[in-house]
């Protein structure tokens, strides 16, 4: 029997939709951002090609429901930067300065911006080390 894997991608994330699809059974599906890039050690680790991949790491280990998500994820795209940790979404603009934010488990359309509010002060602080540390991590 054949196997093929579906990678379905979804803005700037691959969410739902990652495994073995064999016809007549039902396929494994990730509901957690992942990057871009895990999809290339995920491909490498599923042909048996060990190779440094930086930090993106296979997503067999969560498919297979062995592994855990990853603490952060980052996009770039036109010199900006998005960093999603925990519920919150922020964009760094090219001067690196937080411009959008946003607390998905409150506002998962993204229509409420906190970013330079008083009350989102912690926790621009908190990512903005969260993404100086993956600065130099990188």
């Amino acid at each position: 029997m054949k196997k093929n894997l579906l990678f379905l991608m979804a803005d700037q994330f691959a969410y739902d939709a990652l495994g073995y699809i064999t016809p007549g059974i039902r396929t494994p599906c990730l509901n957690t951002p992942v990057e871009l890039m895990d999809l290339g050690a995920t491909l490498c680790d599923l042909l048996g090609i060990s190779q440094e991949t930086g930090h993106s790491s296979s997503l067999l280990p969560l498919i297979s429901g062995t592994g855990n998500a990853k603490k952060r994820v980052i996009s770039q795209l036109f010199g900006e930067t998005m960093l999603l940790e925990d519920s919150f979404k922020a964009v760094f603009n090219q001067a690196e300065e937080i411009y959008l934010l946003f607390d998905l488990n409150k506002d998962p359309k993204e229509q409420f911006n906190l970013a330079g509010t008083r009350e989102a002060a912690e926790i621009e602080k908190k990512l903005r080390c969260s993404y100086d540390e993956w600065k130099w991590e990188k």
